[in-house]
């Protein structure tokens, strides 16, 4: 028996979409703030805790950095005390003068001279012997001498012990500079990071100014040795 148009549309219609849209899409904004609402006093307090942790963070834990900068600039012209001007005379300026450069002023020579005139071997912050060992570390090494587990260190002598520790200082204090040539000129950015403000500027001056006399040693000898000649 065939059904009817009219039934058949009833049919149709009552199988519509819009029956069919799932009711959990819908989102009860009186229930979402019902339940913010009863755990107000756990997100107050999660709040609380995380600015302590960061104010505490901030103000007590964390170490300040100071950065600071010294520039100089690379000399390509220079009048000769002698006229032995291809011996003596001041640098082309091109890109394999301005990285040879580059090279000397982060050089270990020229930082082992400014460790010596700042005598950073003193220095805590570049010298870790010098810092205090902290209480796990202090209770490590007590169990260690109780259980007779000390490594066998090799025994050195006192001159060579300093020479090592004057190596460690150097390479800790190329870590907290920076060279660079400023794009496109003969300047040099020297940049020094410290936890004091008047350190980082001491050692960025003094790295440019003992930079400065190497340079005229250099050409000094050079002049000395063409005279002699």
């Amino acid at each position: 028996m065939k059904q009817s148009p009219i039934h058949d549309a009833q049919f149709k219609s009552n199988r519509s979409p819009a029956n069919d849209a799932p009711q959990e899409d819908v989102i009860d904004l009186n229930t979402l703030v019902t339940t913010l609402w009863r755990g107000k006093w756990i997100i107050g307090l999660t709040t609380t805790l995380a600015i302590l942790v960061g104010a505490f963070y901030a103000f007590v834990a964390a170490v300040p950095i100071y950065k600071s900068s010294a520039v100089v600039m690379l000399e390509t012209e220079q009048a000769s005390v002698i006229d032995l001007q291809s011996v003596v005379g001041g640098l082309a300026g091109d890109t394999a003068e301005v990285n040879s450069e580059l090279e000397v002023l982060r050089s270990r020579g020229l930082m082992g001279k400014v460790v010596d005139r700042l005598d950073l071997v003193s220095d805590p912050e570049f010298n870790e012997d010098l810092v205090p060992a902290s209480a796990l570390e202090g209770v490590k090494q007590f169990l260690q001498s109780m259980l007779g587990a000390n490594p066998d260190e090799e025994q050195v002598s006192e001159e060579l012990a300093k020479q090592l520790t004057r190596d460690d200082v150097i390479t800790e204090l190329l870590k907290n500079v920076s060279v660079r040539n400023v794009p496109q000129s003969l300047v040099f950015e020297v940049t020094a990071e410290t936890e004091s403000a008047r350190k980082s500027a001491l050692i960025a001056d003094t790295i440019v100014e003992l930079y400065v006399l190497n340079q005229i040693e250099v050409k000094f000898d050079a002049t000395e040795q063409a005279t002699a000649w």
